[in-house]
């Protein structure tokens, strides 16, 4: 085990801009994992970036037909390089080909990621090892809300009543 993270390291510092991330060819990703568990979501690819489904309460990509329409799973994560709190966006598949991210009650709180896109194409599948950290995320730090970071990344707001996809539910398009 390694040394503590300070209070002064830990993510969430006022004004510190948060982005999702996620594996390009040839740049692997090795990130710390802030979150207990995944945020599973319905977004499309517009425009170059991802916007989230909001169906059924008037989402554009789907009256439009815009877009590539996927689910992925979101981490809060922790880039040790940067020094920054990000989000991991990682594929269906991704998630179903792993015994832990599958695992519902496996808590991914400070786990290292090692993320790399394989194939050699942008879309192409992505690797995700999990391995237990070298760095200590104390306890009493609050976990950060993915689902809060992404509205604040996409700026929008999910209505009440929302709640995160399962992978069972990201078979169903």
């Amino acid at each position: 085990m390694g040394s503590p993270l300070t209070p002064a390291q830990l993510p969430g510092t006022p004004g510190s801009h948060v982005k999702i991330v996620w594996p390009k060819i040839g740049k692997p990703l090795t990130l710390l994992c802030l979150s207990r568990t995944w945020v599973g979501l319905w977004s499309h690819w517009m425009d170059g970036r991802s916007h989230p489904c909001l169906k059924p309460n008037g989402c554009p990509g789907c009256e439009h037909e815009k877009g590539n329409t996927h689910w992925a799973a979101y981490l809060a994560c922790w880039d040790k390089l940067l020094a920054s709190k990000c989000v991991l966006m990682l594929p269906k598949d991704t998630v179903s080909g792993s015994l832990v991210l599958r695992d519902p009650t496996a808590d991914l709180r400070g786990a290292e990621l090692s993320c790399e896109r394989l194939g050699g194409r942008p879309g192409g599948p992505v690797s995700c090892k999990i391995r237990p950290s070298v760095v200590v995320v104390p306890n009493d730090a609050e976990e950060p809300d993915t689902l809060a970071l992404l509205c604040k990344i996409w700026s929008v707001m999910f209505p009440r009543t929302f709640r995160p996809f399962t992978l069972a539910e990201g078979e169903v398009a």
